[in-house]
């Protein structure tokens, strides 16, 4: 009997590959969460095994905590559309990478007990623009971020109020903390008291015509200072409300005391610089610097409602020590206010002494009683002035090197006169 021979199947066409599916394997997602978006590694054999090989692990719970706060703490994180940006606040800047949420994808353990922290030690910096990030989140990042640090062009912006509004909302749980970075050039005193940049409205700018119609001139009294006591308006009515606050229902000598406290006790540098007046200032301990610029910072409790600002206006002339040059003594004085001279106690008069002559009764530069123009009518309240010669590195150097020369000829002096004694 013959072989029975197989038919050869014709080769699949084009047409036929193209009709048919290839049918896909469906991936299943072992990964069990919770319902806020945290992975659940509860019940898992490797992480029993973990925990009881690992000499991290066996760690106590105190001290493995430290160690994660170390490692993913203490950042400023910037967001924004393009990827994260984070920079540390003692190192350099860097970029973000795997690597800085790296400790995460160790293992199970160390992923349920860090998984948190980056948002809870690390402070969120970002603009308004960039707020929709935070909408995107897992709901345990939403609950557990605590400091957020908002840029904000225009404050008194209908639409920014709007924007941080909305994404407080997402974050609302677990936050403490709330900065708003303001790098709006009419953030002025006067608009923080009440009165809102003129210049731009809805968001767009004004011309100088709709500007002048619209804004509200501010009122000061003759001696400078703003004029804060309104008798009607909404004004009138913040300004009561405020003043059931705890703070505001101290005693007014205790309020005084914190007021002393908080804007007194520094030295401040005053320098003439390009038609203006520059002023840093220093603790008189020296030991904390205050920020550059005239201390924006440190004058911020005055912006804070109208009734602080006319109790605490005049202590940064009263409670500080204005350090004045006595080069630019005229110009420096003729800038200030008149409420300024007229309430400033303590004033300073810094001159360096460079060079150092052991013959000479004036050693170098050095004063020993004010300018010219000190006149006690400029300041009528002034307490105490202060004649400070500061002596550089270069005045002891010198000084050294004369005296260890007349000690070396006295010496030599008294070697000979020993000798004949001795003769």
């Amino acid at each position: 009997m013959a072989p029975h021979r197989t038919v050869p199947e014709a080769p699949p066409t084009a047409h036929a590959v193209a009709g048919t599916r290839v049918a896909k394997a469906k991936r299943k997602d072992t990964v069990r969460r919770f319902e806020n978006g945290l992975l659940n590694f509860e019940h898992i054999r490797i992480t029993q095994e973990n925990a009881k090989q690992s000499p991290l692990l066996r760690l106590p719970a105190e001290l493995r905590n430290q160690i994660w706060e170390l490692v993913l703490g203490g950042n400023i994180c910037y967001v924004d559309r393009k990827p994260w940006s984070m920079h540390n606040r003692k190192r350099q800047s860097f970029r973000v990478t795997n690597v800085h949420s790296a400790l995460l994808r160790i293992c199970r353990q160390v992923y349920s007990e860090t998984a948190l922290l980056p948002f809870q030690l690390n402070e969120f910096c970002f603009y308004l623009d960039a707020s929709i990030w935070f909408s995107g989140l897992h709901k345990y990042g939403q609950d557990n971020i605590r400091i957020i640090r908002v840029k904000i062009d225009d404050p008194y912006s209908p639409h920014s109020n709007e924007q941080l509004r909305e994404m407080i909302q997402y974050i609302s749980q677990g936050l403490k903390e709330v900065l708003i970075e303001t790098s709006s050039n009419h953030g002025t005193q006067e608009e923080c008291i009440g009165e809102g940049p003129s210049a731009f409205r809805q968001g767009h700018w004004l011309s100088d015509r709709e500007s002048k119609a619209r804004s509200k001139p501010v009122r000061r009294f003759r001696n400078g200072i703003l004029d804060v006591e309104r008798k009607c308006g909404k004004y009138a009515k913040i300004t009561k409300q405020n003043a059931q606050v705890s703070l505001l229902r101290l005693p007014p000598e205790l309020r005084n005391q914190i007021w002393q406290l908080a804007l007194g006790g520094h030295v401040f540098n005053a320098r003439y610089v390009n038609k203006t007046i520059e002023v840093t200032g220093r603790k008189e301990s020296g030991t904390s610097p205050l920020p550059q610029g005239g201390g924006a910072y440190n004058l911020a409790l005055l912006r804070t409602c109208r009734q602080i600002y006319a109790e605490a206006v005049l202590y940064p002339y009263q409670c500080n020590i204005f350090d004045v040059s006595t080069i630019q003594f005229t110009r420096i004085i003729r800038s200030f206010p008149n409420v300024g001279r007229k309430y400033m106690r303590n004033i300073q008069f810094s001159a360096y002494r460079i060079r150092f002559r052991l013959d000479s009764a004036s050693p170098g530069h050095k004063i020993d009683r004010p300018p010219a123009a000190f006149s006690s009518a400029l300041f009528p309240s002034l307490r105490r002035v202060v004649i400070n010669n500061i002596m550089g590195p270069q005045f002891f150097d010198k000084a050294a090197q004369k005296l260890r020369e007349k000690y070396t000829k006295k010496r030599k002096d008294l070697e000979v006169i020993i000798k004949r004694v001795g003769a």
